[in-house]
């Protein structure tokens, strides 16, 4: 296949709380929303459509530029990774029709994010994914001179549309808002367990801040299926940790893991990193932390991924000499502990991280970077200068 093939679209959809549809959680939107659609409609409509018959003729499309940066930079992409999970799916692709219809809704992957309940507010999220952020963001819109539209509770009512597809699901992922605290996420479970399809395989982007909703317990229910795979959000351990993702303990955070390891010994359990200027000092010694303690089996089970949403937030707005430090210490954790360790996808993905550290300098945004997180403290009473010092340079950039 071509260097733009993506199976994705002729396997799945990710359809967000405001109804938003995009061909993966990593694409740029693509002004596609559910609203007044059904899942068939969305399926062939033309936006996906065009996608599919560019990506058939070797097209580059502005929505996969986040897999396109990740190849450049040395990294394995969400789309190489899935073209060979998914290959086998390769027969539905040949049955494309001109115009990119593909007459089957054969959605074997799900994303259905159902809301935007969460109990947390990240620093690099928003309102769209978390209804924690609300008064957060009208007050950021003040202070940055923005439009503010009153933010509402938003859900996804797809439920009934996908009762056929019980029969064909090969993966769910379950992301939100926060999953482990949405009725969807455990009426899924239940019908999969009474339908006896305890075989898929069940994905996890979760806050691991809760193991009991309700009247269910989780890990009773996990015990049904064989192939979990849970990547649990975290931005860096103790107060680092708590202030990046607000409403986070880590002694919670440790204590659910660790239940997962020892009463769920089927389920494969990673961390997922989103890296950006306030940690990338700090996730080498992440990363080393998780590992030594056990919490992870293995170094490579520690994830990354870069955050270019919002930009201000990004490591590429670090002045020269910051980036000089992170790339030394960067290079410290290859040699003493990536090497000794045994590391393959960590160690190249670290490498990436380097390459792209250096692709573009957007050291002018450091006042706005600033005045981000100056008004977050102001509103949720923390201080970002105390619990990231190794930002120094930033916080005395002029």
């Amino acid at each position: 296949m071509n260097k733009t093939f993506c199976i994705l679209p002729w396997i799945h959809l990710s359809v967000h709380p405001d109804g938003q549809v995009l061909p993966c959680c990593w694409a740029t939107p693509m002004g596609l929303y559910l609203k007044d659609k059904t899942l068939n409609e969305v399926w062939n409509s033309e936006e996906i459509r065009n996608l599919r018959v560019n990506m058939l003729k070797g097209i580059e499309s502005t929505n996969c530029e986040y897999c396109y940066n990740c190849e450049k930079v040395g990294s394995k992409s969400h789309r190489q990774l899935l073209n060979k999970k998914y290959k086998h799916h390769l027969k539905t692709v040949k049955k494309t029709k001109e115009d990119g219809t593909v007459d089957k809704l054969n959605i074997v992957y799900w994303d259905f994010r159902f809301n935007n309940l969460c109990n947390f507010k990240c620093r690099m999220c928003a309102p769209t994914s978390s209804t924690s952020w609300y008064s957060d963001n009208k007050a950021l819109c003040q202070v940055f001179g923005l439009t503010y539209d009153e933010e509402n509770y938003t859900k996804i009512d797809v439920l009934e549309e996908l009762e056929p597809l019980f029969d064909i699901v090969e993966e769910i992922y379950f992301a939100g808002g926060e999953p482990l605290i949405m009725d969807e996420h455990y009426y899924i479970l239940e019908k999969l367990i009474e339908r006896k399809k305890t075989d898929i395989e069940l994905v996890y982007n979760t806050n691991l801040s809760v193991l009991r909703y309700k009247d269910k317990n989780l890990l009773e229910l996990w015990k049904n299926f064989n192939n979990i795979s849970i990547s649990a959000s975290l931005d860096g351990t103790g107060k680092r940790g708590e202030l990046i993702r607000s409403g986070m303990r880590w002694e919670t955070f440790v204590s659910n893991l660790s239940s997962i390891r020892k009463n769920i010994p089927q389920a494969k359990c990673s961390i997922s990193f989103t890296l950006q200027a306030l940690n990338c000092f700090t996730m080498m010694d992440t990363q080393k932390i998780l590992v030594e303690s056990k919490l992870l089996k293995h170094v490579d089970d520690f994830l990354f991924h870069f955050l270019w949403n919002p930009e201000i937030l990004s490591i590429q707005i670090l002045d020269k000499e910051s980036k000089e430090l992170l790339i030394k210490k960067i290079n410290d954790h290859i040699e003493n502990f990536l090497i000794p360790s045994k590391s393959e996808r960590s160690l190249s993905d670290y490498r990436g991280v380097i390459n792209y550290i250096n692709m573009e300098d957007k050291s002018h945004l450091i006042p706005l970077f600033k005045k981000y997180c100056s008004t977050l403290d102001f509103l949720r009473n923390e201080n970002t200068k105390e619990t990231f010092p190794e930002l120094k340079n930033i916080w005395n950039h002029e």
